[in-house]
């Protein structure tokens, strides 16, 4: 059965409509026997422009819009047209004809002079005798990711005359269900938020240069700025000035095992099987446990936090590594050799991945296939590693031996020149030095940039090197620290500007955002743990905004039955506070992962 109507669809080019037309928008069925038209609405104004404010928004070069039309109910072809869009149009028809009663498939792109989509949606459509509507907004294309507002608070900025920009916030990356847009009155400068179904989101509150928007948390949310005028504007914007844009947040955490057996002090001596913890967006938490008794001792992951490394054992008990490419939430055993793996660290995708083994051997194991496969080299010269990490593209790698004597302390910078090919260069950091043992350093995305805890027992120092650990120097800080506590981890963002100092003994919290190469940089950060929880590691991101620390309880004030007393803690504003995750409990953790992008 054929019904030759009329459909009237109001689509918009990316919520293109007035702050007071509300949505859904829709039209009846005209019976006029001229089949099918969808119409579609690309002039409207903005949630901080007026009614008079009519001109071509968001694609002011858009050429086309292509819409096609799938059925639903059968395996017919799918219909495909297209309709030019004609310099100051406020509407665009599409003719499709005489069409079959039924539910379709409607999509709908938007494409530039250039035949690249700027703006699209899909939506259901059912057409029947009686009258019915559709509504479709289009929602911006974000390719880029540094248009993925995932991080930072702050975006500035120049929009050329007649064009437009725009940004996604992701699902789940606000602390809370809200955000606040706040941007200085630019002349032509409109800006438009959308939901994740493309409707406009109508500001709640407007003061001044404060537009004030409710996003939805659970779904994606977008932002487009669109110059009306031909000139170029320079514009900034803020999202959620008294809170925080995180990131979609992945940790994942080792217990080492629950201690089942102290001593007279309250030391644990004898510990049951280990787990791993992962959460997202601060979630629920998910163990992972194997048969057995297993204590897991390091972690490595991709810098967006989908393939994790861990190790299984240390010293006295060597294991094996393990994968995950779901985040944490399931793992499999490698191919590794047994040994007593000892550090790890993998490059940004988790292509890369090299592991230390801490049996007085000269032996580095390293896989260039995501684990699949493990190949060991030879570090002439040194052994007894330690800690590991490396470049982002998994490249340029720093290691440490802290062995047992002198000649065993340095640390070390190698490259792989090739899949199986290395470089290794023992540093002067530390060399032949033992109170001056290099086992505690962090590196920079690009390689090198390296800061280094050279110390051990009661005396810490501090080293900055910026050319891949040819030259090392002094940013020990002056004050606001106890060299005697000792160090827990040293942690540098991506760019090797921030640094934060993770003391051991309940010392403070140190932060740096020059690197310690600024007199006067060091500063208590201004959240620390609480009393008598103490760092044992941490991760940072890219950025230096968010911080993760896992810690333990100080055995002298925890009481025998109560050793486990360690946490889970965040930072999303660089420091300046931190938060317990208490979804993770109280456990033995020996070492945290967070994405770093």
């Amino acid at each position: 059965m054929k019904s030759f109507f009329s459909f009237l669809a109001v689509i918009s080019l990316a919520a293109l409509f007035a702050a007071s037309c509300q949505m859904p928008i829709s039209g009846p069925a005209k019976n006029s026997g001229s089949g099918l038209h969808l119409n579609f609405i690309i002039a409207a104004a903005g949630s901080n422009g007026t009614s008079a404010n009519q001109a071509k928004l968001l694609l002011p070069t858009a050429a086309t819009i292509a819409v096609s039309l799938t059925s639903i109910n059968d395996s017919r072809a799918v219909i495909n047209k297209t309709a030019p869009i004609n310099a100051g149009a406020n509407l665009v028809t599409v003719n499709f004809g005489q069409i079959d009663l039924g539910d379709y498939t409607v999509k709908a792109q938007a494409l530039d002079s250039a035949g690249i989509v700027q703006f699209q949606q899909t939506a259901t459509l059912s057409l029947s005798t009686a009258a019915g509507s559709v509504t479709l907004n289009l929602v911006p294309v974000i390719t880029s990711s540094a248009n993925q507002l995932s991080s930072g608070q702050t975006v500035s900025g120049t929009l050329l005359g007649s064009s437009a920009l725009s940004w996604s916030i992701p699902s789940g990356a606000l602390v809370s269900g809200a955000w606040t847009v706040q941007m200085t009155p630019v002349t032509d400068v409109t800006l438009f938020a959308q939901d994740s179904d493309g409707a406009l989101i109508p500001p709640s509150a407007t003061t001044g240069s404060t537009t004030t928007v409710q996003v939805k948390n659970s779904a994606t949310s977008f932002i487009t700025l669109f110059n009306s005028g031909t000139a170029s504007r320079s514009f900034t914007f803020v999202l959620n000035p008294s809170g925080v844009i995180v990131s979609v947040v992945k940790l994942a955490v080792l217990n080492y095992g629950p201690a089942t057996a102290w001593n007279g002090t309250g030391s644990p001596t004898v510990y049951g099987n280990g787990s791993i913890l992962s959460s997202v967006n601060l979630g629920a938490v998910t163990p992972y446990t194997l048969s057995g008794t297993h204590h897991w001792s390091n972690i490595a992951g991709s810098d967006d936090g989908t393939v994790l490394f861990a190790t299984d054992g240390g010293y006295s008990a060597p294991g094996y590594i393990y994968r995950s490419t779901d985040g944490g939430i399931t793992w499999t055993q490698t191919s590794s050799p047994q040994a007593a793996y000892n550090g790890l660290a993998c490059s940004s995708t988790g292509a890369n991945v090299g592991a230390t083994v801490y049996d007085g051997t000269q032996t580095f194991y390293y896989s260039t296939d995501s684990g699949t496969t493990w190949s060991p080299t030879t570090i002439s010269g040194g052994q007894w590693w330690s800690r590991v990490a490396c470049s982002a593209d998994g490249t340029h790698w720093a290691i440490a031996n802290g062995g047992d004597s002198a000649p065993n302390t340095s640390l070390w910078t190698g490259i792989l020149v090739a899949p199986s090919s290395w470089t290794w260069t023992r540093t002067p950091l530390g060399y032949n030095n033992y109170s001056e043992d290099p086992g505690i350093f962090s590196i920079s995305a690009d390689g090198q940039k390296i800061f280094a805890s050279a110390g051990y027992s009661t005396t810490n120092d501090f080293y900055y090197s910026s050319n891949f650990g040819a030259t090392w120097t002094n940013v020990t800080p002056s004050s606001n620290f106890v060299s005697s506590s000792g160090v827990s981890d040293v942690l540098l963002s991506g760019d090797g500007s921030t640094v934060v100092i993770l003391p051991n003994a309940g010392q403070p919290i140190l932060k740096s955002s020059t690197a310690g190469l600024t007199t006067g940089s060091w500063s208590i950060a201004a959240g620390q743990l609480p009393a008598n929880v103490y760092a044992h590691s941490g991760a940072v991101s890219l950025d230096g905004s968010r911080i993760a620390i896992d810690s333990w309880a100080d055995a002298n004030t925890a009481p025998a039955t109560n050793i486990n007393l360690g946490g889970v803690f965040l930072s999303t504003n660089g420091g300046s506070s931190f938060v317990q995750l208490t979804n993770f409990g109280q456990l033995q953790f020996t070492q945290i992962f967070m994405n770093k992008n």
